[in-house]
């Protein structure tokens, strides 16, 4: 004898029934210290149920002038991006537990600096700067 079988269908489509526990809330994004060529961006979830994260993933792409996205991934929720000088950035994250992935976190906006920071130029603690020309002198 014969009999059917009808696969079933979940809530969204699918034919796999996923987890059985839900995907972090939305991802939060902070942006920390902007400096001439780089940005500290961390990011978190007030709400990873009750699993730990197993990574975290920023996307950066210059908005003025306009770019590609650049990705970064890390698994302590931090990253040092690296950028260029006098240019302003948008970024957002993610958080991912064995759940799946969180909603984006909002798109935040920040711009590098035009001037290097003197203890960075060649002669480090050396080095003076002119204000008028925001030239690093040894």
């Amino acid at each position: 004898m014969l009999t059917q079988t009808n696969t079933p269908t979940f809530a969204g489509g699918g034919h796999s029934a996923g987890s059985a526990i839900k995907v972090p809330t939305a991802a939060m994004l902070a942006v920390g210290t902007v400096t001439y060529v780089t940005a500290t961006l961390t990011c978190s979830s007030s709400n990873t149920r009750g699993l730990s994260a197993t990574g975290y993933t920023f996307a950066v792409a210059p908005s003025s002038p306009a770019g590609s996205s650049v990705i970064y991934t890390s698994t302590t929720g931090s990253v040092n991006a690296s950028l260029a000088p006098l240019t302003t950035y948008t970024a957002i994250c993610t958080v991912t537990t064995s759940a799946g992935s969180s909603p984006a976190s909002s798109t935040a906006e920040f711009t590098t600096s035009l001037v290097q920071d003197c203890t960075s130029a060649g002669c480090v603690e050396y080095a003076t700067c002119n204000s008028a020309t925001t030239l690093c002198e040894c």
